[in-house]
């Protein structure tokens, strides 16, 4: 896996930060035509487990959201005819906080490149300070803009007054959108509750930790060294941050990606040729907590979108965090951060140049995967507890 940081002098960077084995190749492909078996199979059982999972996708049409003359000019195309064109797709993860008022701390801007020969994964910090465009609420009104507003106040200025969950992604939308002047073809909101019950379904994960972690709000208290990681032990690595490493929203992205990496990993060293359950388990957890613009939650669409990435090598799989200079307690955006928008926009790898910043000690162990698989075996043997 690739990033843009310059990790050369880090030998203890996290898992994240290591390029995959070939291997993975193949696991990829089997994933993703396992998907697309599923999607184009006639047969009754499977037809009934596709409706199942089509009816659990709530999709969104948020064309009267935003208005599309603001919007970018870049690659405005309906998705059914992106085909040989790059797709830029919003991943939020959400909750609701106390009282219904939508929250959102996790953004990621995944760009996949015309060919489909390469995936970019960008998280943009909750703390950046950006201006945020005017945006329908729940009252059928618009906000005013905000300047120097934190980034994360985009999704809940649109749920703002009971606003949907569809007008809290237009609202972060168009705001990345004049950020970074890419058009977004669709966005995808994931609960949190499906990361935790996809880590479930799979058996769990593996994570080696630098140091203890007692994060009272999670409820987890782990020792150094590695673990096996239920769905809720999964979910509070990802979440917490005051009380985790230097507890900047920094160092959480990063375990977020180091988290979601191990999720795919577990995942594809998964037969999921002959165990079509634990695929539709995943699948469905995902899909059961999880909204989507119009289209992209398509079932067939994504059979195919998912069929069109057959040949992703996992090396251009590039994980990075938007590049940032501090203010206070906040971030902005660099000058590095605009060449990874350029490179976006024009449809090119990001530069080595326009490297994140460093977020300072990880807590996540750097291990090799003979190192890890060793643990998985004793694990299973019962030798670690």
């Amino acid at each position: 896996m690739k990033h843009s940081s310059d990790t050369s002098q880090l030998p203890q960077r996290s898992a994240t930060h290591q390029r995959k084995l070939n291997p993975w190749r193949n696991r990829i492909r089997a994933f993703l035509l396992t998907l697309l078996a599923c999607t184009l199979t006639g047969g009754t059982a499977l037809a009934t487990m596709l409706q199942q999972l089509q009816s659990s996708i709530k999709q969104h049409d948020v064309s009267n959201l935003v208005v599309q003359e603001d919007r970018p000019v870049e690659n405005q195309a309906p998705l059914d005819q992106k085909a040989g064109k790059p797709l830029n797709i919003l991943l939020l993860g959400a909750d609701q906080a106390d009282g219904g008022v939508q929250r959102s701390d996790t953004t990621m801007l995944v760009h996949v490149s015309a060919d489909r020969q390469r995936v970019d994964v960008v998280s943009i910090p909750r703390d950046t300070l950006v201006d945020i465009p005017p945006c329908m609420m729940g009252n059928d009104e618009s906000s005013y803009r905000q300047t120097d507003a934190m980034f994360n106040a985009a999704f809940s200025t649109g749920g703002t007054f009971g606003g949907s969950v569809a007008q809290a992604a237009a609202c972060t939308m168009r705001t990345v959108e004049e950020l970074t002047n890419i058009y977004i073809d669709g966005f995808a909101v994931l609960n949190f509750d499906s990361f935790r019950d996809v880590v479930n379904t799979i058996g769990g994960i593996d994570m080696c930790f630098n140091e203890d972690i007692d994060d009272a709000y999670s409820g987890i208290s782990l020792s150094a060294g590695c673990h096996h990681l239920d769905g809720t032990q999964a979910l509070g690595i990802a979440r917490a941050r005051y009380s985790i490493g230097d507890g900047s929203d920094i160092g959480r992205i990063s375990r977020q990606h180091q988290v979601v990496t191990a999720i795919v990993k577990k995942t594809l060293a998964l037969n999921l040729f002959t165990d079509i359950p634990t695929l539709y388990g995943i699948l469905k957890d995902v899909t059961s907590h999880m909204d989507l613009s119009s289209g992209l939650g398509d079932i067939q669409w994504l059979g195919g979108f998912a069929y069109s990435l057959r040949n992703v090598d996992p090396d251009e799989i590039n994980f990075t965090t938007m590049p940032f200079i501090y203010e206070g307690p906040r971030v902005r955006p660099s000058y590095s951060a605009s060449l990874v928008w350029k490179a976006l926009v024009e449809d090119q790898p990001i530069p080595a140049e326009a490297s994140a910043n460093d977020s300072g000690p990880d807590i996540v162990r750097s291990v090799t995967p003979e190192q890890l698989e060793e643990f998985s075996n004793n694990l299973g043997s019962g030798l670690v507890q």
